[in-house]
């Protein structure tokens, strides 16, 4: 769900601001912050991954790339 702030399903931070959906080198997926993502992630775009900002307006991630 895009609609409440998620935590980094690797390290644990919590309440992302930013949060990639995306494929780790591994083959897993998960919801991660943007240190988890540079460390262990595939890169953004079509069956990689996708980064998503909180809007506080709107109370929803918003997609901005991938």
């Amino acid at each position: 769900m895009l609609d409440k702030l998620h935590d980094c399903d690797i390290c644990g931070d919590i309440n992302l601001k930013v949060m990639i959906d995306g494929a780790t080198k591994s083959g897993r997926w998960g919801c991660m912050c943007t240190v988890c993502h540079s460390n262990i992630g595939t890169g953004l775009g079509i069956g990689r991954g996708q980064k998503y900002e909180w809007n506080e307006s709107q109370l929803r991630y918003i997609k901005v790339d991938g």
